[in-house]
Formats: structure tokens, sequence, C-alpha cells
């Protein structure tokens, strides 16, 4: 009987590392599993869909709202809150001691967590969202669980909403973003650096000529590929605006991500400035590769889902200004250490996609420059999680099932990571 690791995710936000390490695993491991739970298995199903219409909804055209929103949640007063929540929680706990039997078991059924955790008895936990790093803590704490919690953090900055005491470890993207944790006194040992796992779907390597076809396209101009978070931010209308002035030099590809009111916003950009021809309209596309095949140059909001996929194909790409806390530390982080160019006025968004397009040295190093940060985070994830697993088993001999050392098969996907690297020269 194979062993689970128990994966917590949000569809259509917190999900990239989800289905990558699920991917990865159903490939190279052999005596565990991973099984996804969604955040619909728990946490109330219309609050979960109303966070993420609300999310939407101010992506799209009310960023200020986004941001204020975003924003808050990283303050201190926010963690005050939260903090005074847990004290008035352990204060009323000690009162109610004697609470009835009946009482608990009321209470137990809204514990959606605890029914998750119960039925797959997972030998290890992955949270890929707060909500659910803390729910699982919890959890783990009433049903005196005994298993290591660990929160994988995907954006390039510190998001303070993931911090816990009793968590077991994290596991992050960057050097920078393990520093700010030891600075919130979360000890060395608990910190493992992994990079952001991408599924190898992603890295396929389409036939450029047969993409361009596929996609409509028939001349030979650049494809600049233009794209806001998953579901079409108010950020691109901007943008867009800017670079249809270049349209007679090069093919603008832009994923609306379902969002009517860019997709209006640009159709009206088009019909006043007579612009018929290089402007390409995506609302949904079933393979993200066949885009990112016949990409030139990536025009993206600095998500880190997104920058990170561009990283690992090795597609220079231009992030925009950002929209939130957590987006402007993705974007200090890019910009900072040369991975991206930046591009959050007019003038630097047409500088440097030009730049890049006309200058081919350029263009070349900073390929090269995007090789660097390249890593096959998703073997890193796997050793990480498998030898943690194992030293748990170690431990508890008496547990059902059995583990090998991670090094019995840790060299099977050599292949994989070949292929990936020459998909991304």
């Amino acid at each position: 009987m194979k062993e689970i690791l128990l994966v917590f995710y949000s569809e259509g936000m917190y999900d990239q590392a989800a289905y990558a390490l699920r991917d990865y695993c159903n490939r190279n491991a052999r005596d565990f599993e991973v099984v996804l739970a969604e955040e619909n298995r728990y946490t109330n199903f219309k609050l979960a869909k109303l966070r993420l219409g609300f999310y939407k909804v101010t992506a799209r055209s009310l960023p200020l709202l986004n941001r204020f929103s975003g924003n808050i949640r990283q303050k201190e007063r926010w963690f005050k809150r939260d903090e005074r929540r847990k004290a008035s929680k352990e204060t009323n706990s000690d009162d109610n001691a004697d609470t009835s039997e009946s009482s608990r078991a009321f209470k137990a059924q809204f514990y959606c967590v605890d029914n998750v955790l119960m039925r797959f008895r997972p030998a290890a936990v992955l949270c890929l969202t707060p909500k659910s790093h803390k729910r699982v803590l919890n959890a783990r704490q009433r049903l005196q669980m005994n298993m290591p919690v660990y929160a994988m953090m995907t954006d390039y900055c510190l998001n303070r909403n993931f911090l816990q005491e009793d968590t077991d470890g994290y596991l992050v993207q960057n050097k920078i973003l393990a520093q700010a944790l030891q600075n919130k006194d979360i000890p060395s040992e608990k910190i493992e650096i992994v990079g952001t796992p991408v599924e190898s779907a992603k890295l396929t390597q389409y036939d450029r000529a047969e993409t361009r076809a596929e996609f409509g396209i028939a001349n030979d101009l650049p494809i600049i590929t233009m794209m806001a978070g998953r579901y079409g931010g108010d950020v691109l209308k901007h943008c867009f605006e800017i670079m249809s002035g270049y349209c007679d030099r090069l093919n603008l590809v832009v994923m609306t991500g379902g969002s009517v009111s860019l997709v209006n916003y640009i159709t009206n950009i088009c019909k006043s400035k007579s612009i018929q021809d290089n402007v390409l309209l995506i609302d949904r596309v079933q393979d993200i590769a066949k885009v990112y095949s016949v990409t030139d140059v990536l025009l993206t909001a600095p998500t880190a889902a997104i920058t990170y996929e561009a990283q690992a194909r090795r597609i220079p790409f231009v992030v925009l200004g950002a929209m939130n806390a957590i987006e402007k530390g993705n974007l200090d982080y890019l910009t900072s250490y040369g991975v991206a160019r930046r591009a959050c006025t007019p003038d630097e968004i047409v500088s440097s996609v030009l730049n890049l397009l006309n200058n081919p040295d350029y263009y070349r190093l900073q390929i090269e420059r995007l090789g660097e940060f390249t890593s096959d985070a998703c073997e890193k994830t796997t050793r990480y999680l498998h030898d943690k697993m194992y030293e748990y088993r170690q431990q508890n001999p008496d547990e059902e099932g059995a583990f090998e050392p991670m090094t019995a098969y840790a060299q099977s996907d050599d292949a994989t990571r070949q292929d990936s690297d020459e998909q991304g020269d």
C-alpha cells in the first residue's frame, strides 16, 4: 500500500505546484502517491466561489479594491487581529473544557479539513495556500494526528499569512525568501529552497511554423504575448493601448482569460486605430505550451506562476506594474536580479520590449540569464518530502507502510530533465 502525500491547493490561484508534483510523482515515485485536495473540499463551497469571484472581478475591473484587499492582509494590524482571535479561542476553550459530547460532535461536522485528513491518513501534508496551512495545523492538533505538515510558498516574496508557529517546514522559491523567513524567527532547518514546480507538459516545444499557422498568424513578424494572471487583469488595457501603436512591426497575442471588459476594450482600440491585422485575442487555450512555443517576448503581470513558466521555458519576459503587495514583491525580485525587464510606465513598456526585439545579442544574453535561474523544482520538492516521510516512518516503525531511501530511484527521471533542458534552449 502506497503512502499518501496530501496536497491542499486552490483551483485557479494556487494550483501550479499541485499539478506539477502529481505529474512528476506519478512518473517517478514508487512508494507514495500525491492526492490533491481542492479548496472546495476543505472550506465552505459558496464562500470559496465568492472569494474566487471577488478576485476575478477586482483583477479585471476594480484593481484599486484588489490592491486594498491584498495589501491589508500583509499589514501588522491584520496579524495582531488574528493573534487576538487566537487568544480569545484559547480562553473560550479553557472555559468550556466540559462541553458535552453532543456539542463537540455538532461542531465536528463543520471541520472539513478533519474529514479529509481522516479519510486519507497521509504520511505528510503540503499546503499551497495560507488558509489551508492554518486549518490543517489546527485539525492536526484536534485529531492528535502524527504527520508532518509543510507549506510551499510559490511567490518570490514573503506572504506573511503563511507564518505559523507549529508547522514542520517551509518550501520556498529563493534565497531572499528564505532569509525573510529567518528574519521572522523561522529556524533555518525548517526552510528548504526548491524553486517552483512546473508541469512537464508546459515545457513541450511545438513546431513554431505549424503552431503559428494554427493560430492563423501568416506573417513572419515577432510575437509579443500579453498576459495578466489567469483572468485578464485590468493592467493589460493600458498596456495594449500603448503597444497597439507598433502593430505594423509585430504581432500582439492577448490572453484575455474570459474577461469581457478586456475584449471590448481591445476591440474598441482596434476600431479607433483601424487595426485589422496582427492582433489575436485568445480567451481560453487548452495547451498553454503552444502559446509559449511561438512567443518571442512575454509581457506579463508579475504573478509567480506565469513568470516561473517563462523562466523554465527561457522566454525573455517583461513585467508590468504590480496590482497588490505580493505582486510588488515579485516585481522587485524579478527586476532586481535581472530575471525580467521592468515595464511599469509607458516608456518602460516600449523600451523594454523593443530593446529585446531589436538587439539580438541582448536577447540572447537574457535567455542565458534565465537559464541560471531555472531548476528541477519537482525533483527537489519530491526528494525533500520523501526524506521527511522516510524519517517519520523510521521513528514510527509500528505504523503501516514502508519506505525505500529516495536515492534508490532518484535518477529515474533523467531523460525527462534532459528533454526539458533541450526544449529550453
